[in-house]
């Protein structure tokens, strides 16, 4: 019985009573069976207290009752309650991943009336991005762990039914205990955790097993296992197509004296299934039939030479399967670093991306407004048997657009597992949306199996949100190695005012390449053009400073065979350096609020605090100057953006002070406002 009390403390004769101090007592303790639906239970989103359950948390990620169906956020949650209406979840929109914790505590349960106590739950997690649910169960001397479910999901879609979980509690008997739920985030939106219909009762004679899962999926078969919450040895194991019903005959697999775990054969390419088991606990106790767990097979292996060009596929965003390619993300943001397909030119943001597909009009890209540093995006390729080609290889076109374009990481898998960084592509490799497609090669001559697998990895490596790091990939092929491979992969290096070290990788076994050089624009055929016997760190020279120009490169394979021609890749020349004495006042640099580079000075762009050029105030009140020291323009730092510890920097012009006899330097400086941390120079 729960009560509530006001307690009065006073002396005889001389003082006047204090209080009231209000305190409540416990529940009594509920003697088993138990059960609770929760149907009488008052829907909110801040659950605290009621019919003897109690929750806390510590932060927003708390645990809510539902009464109307699916849960606020989209793409997780359950369709319905598993029975009634009402049901406990975890609104995963509000929380940080691995440190928001939600915590349900039941009431104390007297488990003497029961032989063999067992607690049994509903469980249902669906989302791209779920944490844990732990039970704990403290018979007085602390909280132990009986189950932990997750991280990852459960179910694949909202209407997929409820999972049940029984767990043993004869170690109990006889206690009165107390339960709680502990769901950890995992930080994104797609991750609800929900609860219903708890009990606490006799172990059934034949418990149900849970926790159906499958590996090891081919074209044909799957690896099927689950676990046993009795004693069984024994289980019935059956596989139907998805949509037909458990108990139709001829199943897809069937087998009455399975063993766990159970590998099902026989089974179509590219097809989905749904399993089903049931424990035999022998004398003629069986368990009810747990399931469906749905899975799909491994499309059969497409045989080379094999071309995919994306023009079937369905424009769309958070891409998962289809034509036999499989998408995969790993995000710890509110936003998704996964794959997309585009099929209107441009990806959706601005100075990233490439304007146009390679060819046709749909190509794979990763946004770069999604996601977090570290994050990788996964895109699989089909299995591909190469073994009717003489010289197997696999070709794919790349756009790498944006100032902090991250890592494409291209693997291979033979069926000995993935090499990974066959091809590994960092940074920036276009100047613009409109520049042309690079392409990449990959020999598969050295791979032994004769079917294989490509894995396209995209890393994201800033930390910022400027979003300017999209990825796009087009025109896979398995083919023939082309008799003179064109390069891929141009780079420069040690960049001076007046020469540069260029690179790019050879595909094939040339040892001569044509490269041919200009100002940016130049039209091919009217540039500066050379041979190179290396091509690493090829240095060409005579350039003039501040200058930005492109290179091509196309590899001689001999006997007159030319490879085609790979670029344009872009450097620009350092500024030459400037004889003191040198004086800027910056009236000819641009107003601007994004700073980059101008008139030899630069600024490194690592956070959202930066140097901007003003001519009358900064943009904030109460901080900066009104106006420059002379003339009317002046650099500023913007102290509305960026976060605590954040620096920018300023770079000038490289400086020759050798005619002077006494080098010195001077500057003007203004630091009005209440918060400054430092200045250096």
């Amino acid at each position: 019985m729960i009560s509530m009390l006001e307690l009065f403390v006073g002396a005889t004769d001389t003082s006047v009573w204090v209080g009231p101090v209000s305190f409540q007592t416990l529940c009594d303790a509920i003697a088993a069976p138990y059960f609770e639906d929760f149907e009488t239970f008052a829907p909110n989103t801040s659950f605290v207290e009621e019919l003897c359950w109690t929750a806390s948390s510590v932060d927003a990620y708390d645990w809510n009752v539902d009464g109307v169906g699916s849960t606020p956020s989209t793409g997780t949650g359950p369709a319905n309650a598993n029975s009634g209406v009402n049901y406990f979840y975890t609104e995963a929109s509000s929380g940080t991943s691995g440190t928001s914790v939600a915590t349900l505590v039941s009431p104390l349960v007297d488990l003497s009336p029961l032989t063999t106590p067992s607690v049994e739950f509903f469980y249902h997690m669906f989302g791209g991005q779920i944490g844990t649910l732990d039970l704990e169960i403290n018979d007085g001397s602390g909280w132990v762990n009986v189950i932990t479910i997750g991280p990852g999901q459960i179910q694949t879609a909202q209407a997929d039914p409820w999972a049940s979980q029984i767990s043993d509690l004869s170690a109990y008997a006889s206690s009165t205990v107390q339960f709680r739920f502990v769901a950890t985030s995992a930080g994104t939106f797609e991750g609800d955790i929900s609860l219903d219909d708890f009990r606490v009762d006799e172990l059934p004679a034949c418990p149900n097993p849970s926790f159906l899962s499958v590996s090891n999926l081919t074209d044909t078969t799957a690896d099927l296992s689950w676990t046993e919450n009795g004693g069984s040895t024994v289980w019935t194991v059956e596989v139907q197509p998805q949509g037909v019903a458990q108990g139709t005959m001829p199943a897809a697999y069937l087998n009455a004296a399975a063993t766990n775990a159970e590998t099902a054969s026989g089974l179509m390419p590219d097809t989905l299934y749904d399993f089903y088991v049931t424990s035999d606990c022998g004398a003629g106790a069986f368990s009810n039939t747990v399931g469906p767990f749905s899975f799909k097979t491994e499309c059969a292996p497409l045989t080379a030479p094999y071309i995919e060009d994306f023009e079937t596929f369905t424009a769309n965003l958070d891409f998962a399967e289809e034509n036999c390619w499989k998408g995969s993300f790993d995000s710890t943001s509110f936003t998704a670093w996964d794959w997309n397909l585009d099929d209107a030119g441009g990806t959706p943001t601005t100075n990233t991306g490439p304007n146009l597909a390679f060819n046709g009009s749909s190509y794979f890209y990763i946004e770069g407004n999604g996601g977090a540093a570290g994050n990788e995006a996964t895109l699989l390729s089909p299995l591909v048997d190469v073994s009717t080609l003489t010289a197997p290889s696999v070709q794919f076109n790349y756009h790498m657009f944006g100032a902090v374009t991250g890592v494409l990481h291209v693997d291979v898998n033979d069926g000995s597992g993935f090499v990974n960084d066959v091809v590994l592509i960092s940074g920036q490799q276009q100047a613009d949306g409109n520049a042309p497609w690079e392409l990449g090669v990959i020999d598969l001559s050295t791979f032994t199996g004769s079917v294989v697998q490509v894995r396209f990895r995209a890393e994201r490596t800033d930390s910022g949100f400027t979003g300017t790091s999209d990825i796009a990939l087009d025109n896979v092929v398995f083919d023939e190695l082309p008799a003179c491979a064109q390069p891929s992969i141009l780079s420069s290096a040690n960049v001076s005012d007046v020469d540069a070290e260029i690179s790019w990788n050879e595909n094939g076994s040339a040892t001569s390449w044509n490269v041919e050089y200009g100002p940016c624009g130049f039209t091919p055929g009217t540039g500066t053009s050379v041979v190179a016997t290396s091509n690493t760190g090829f240095l060409i020279s005579g350039l003039t400073s501040e200058t930005c120009y492109e290179f091509y490169v196309t590899a001689d394979c001999g006997m007159g065979t030319l490879s085609g021609t790979a670029g344009p890749a872009t450097f620009t020349t350092e500024c030459a350096a400037v004889v003191a004495p040198y004086t800027e006042g910056f009236e000819t640099f641009t107003v601007s609020t994004a700073f980059t580079d101008e008139n030899c000075w630069s600024t490194p762009q690592t956070s959202g605090y930066t140097w901007d050029v003003s001519t009358n105030g900064t943009g904030s009140t109460n901080t900066g100057p009104t106006s420059a020291a002379t003339g009317s323009n002046y650099f500023f730092t913007e102290a509305s953006s960026g976060s605590a510890g954040d620096e920018a920097e300023l770079l000038s012009p490289l400086i020759d002070m050798s005619a002077l006899t006494n080098p010195a330097l001077s500057f003007a400086y203004h630091m009005w406002g209440t918060r400054f941390r430092y200045f250096t120079y």
